[in-house]
Order: C-alpha cells, then structure tokens, then sequence
C-alpha cells in the first residue's frame, strides 16, 4: 500500500462520486459493524465528496421495495450536487 486509505463500495461511479451500498444482516448489524461502516461513510463524504446511499433487505425484498426509485432519486441527486462536493486532493 502507498500510505492512503483505500475502501470498497458495493457500487462506485467515480465520475459522479457516488456510490450505493446494500447493508446485508450477515455483515452489518453488530455495532461494531456499524460503527465502521458511519466512520467510512462520513470519511467518504467530508475527506472525499462522496454521496452514498445506503440499502438494505426492506429496500429490496421487504415491504418497501424501492431500491429502484431511491437509486434513481439518488442518482439525480448525486449529478446536481457533484460541482459542490468535488474535493481537490
């Protein structure tokens, strides 16, 4: 490693510096988890620019199913805030 601070995203459009996580039971529910993954994601924003959007189960396959709209909201949200959030690093 170089010395800088490397995460993964589920899914990453560098272009807009926007990302969306799906938060899985298996790997995110203990508070440590969650912790981590709140220190990531503000990371990402403030160091970074970065707009993520979060996921999980209820999202897709529960009562709420709409992944599909709130990544398109996001998505939208992520084009007409990428002047204002772009970071010079």
């Amino acid at each position: 490693m170089d010395g800088e601070i490397r995460y993964w995203l589920d899914l990453g459009l560098e272009e807009l510096l926007f990302a969306a996580e799906y938060d899985g039971a298996e790997w995110h529910t203990s508070q440590e988890q969650i912790e981590r993954d709140l220190d990531r994601r503000a990371w990402l924003a403030e160091e970074r620019g970065w707009m993520v959007e979060v996921f999980r189960q209820e999202h897709v396959f529960g009562r709420q199913q709409n992944a599909d709209a709130r990544l398109a909201n996001a998505l939208r949200a992520a084009r007409a805030t990428l002047a204002r959030r772009t970071v010079v690093v």
